[in-house]
C-alpha cells in the first residue's frame, strides 16, 4: 500500500500539477536541482522533509523517475507485493533492455541458492555504482 506521494521539482509547471493534485510537493532546492545533482542525496531531501511534515517514518520508498518512465501500475504493485512477501529483500528495481552496450549500466541475474531470491550484479564491479549515466 502506497500511503504517501511526494513530487520534487524545481520546475513551477511540475509543482502546479502536484498542488493543483492534492500531492505533497517539494521545491527542490537549488544545489539538488542541476544536472550534476544526485538523485540519491534528493531522494533523502524529499524523504527527510515528508517525514518532518508528516510526523511519519517510512519503511520503504519507491522512487519513480520520469527519466525511466518504461512501468505500469502493475509493475508498481508487482514491487510492493515482492517487497510485503519477503522480509529479506532489501530492495527492487526496475530494469530494461536498453538497446546499446553501456557495460557501467549492465547487470546479470545472480540466484541466492538458500533462498531462491534474485539479485543484480553489474558485469563491471561495483565501480561505477553511483556513476549517472550522462557521465558515461
Amino acid at each position: 500500500m502506497i500511503s504517501h506521494i511526494i513530487v520534487t521539482s524545481d520546475h513551477p509547471d511540475i509543482l502546479e500539477i502536484a498542488r493543483s493534485n492534492d500531492i505533497f510537493f517539494r521545491d527542490r532546492p537549488p544545489h539538488l536541482a542541476q544536472d550534476e545533482s544526485s538523485v540519491v542525496l534528493s531522494l533523502q531531501d524529499s524523504v527527510q522533509v515528508m517525514e518532518k511534515n508528516t510526523e511519519c517514518t517510512f519503511d520503504n520508498i519507491i522512487l519513480l523517475q520520469p527519466t525511466s518512465p518504461i512501468r505500469t501500475g502493475q509493475d508498481i504493485d508487482n514491487v510492493i507485493q515482492i517487497m510485503n512477501d519477503d522480509d529479506t529483500v532489501e530492495g527492487v528495481v526496475s530494469v530494461a533492455d536498453c538497446g546499446v552496450f553501456l557495460p557501467d549500466h549492465q547487470y546479470h541475474i545472480d540466484t541466492n541458492l538458500e533462498t531462491g531470491s534474485s539479485i543484480l550484479s553489474p558485469i563491471m564491479g561495483n565501480t561505477n555504482q553511483r556513476k549517472r549515466r550522462q557521465d558515461i
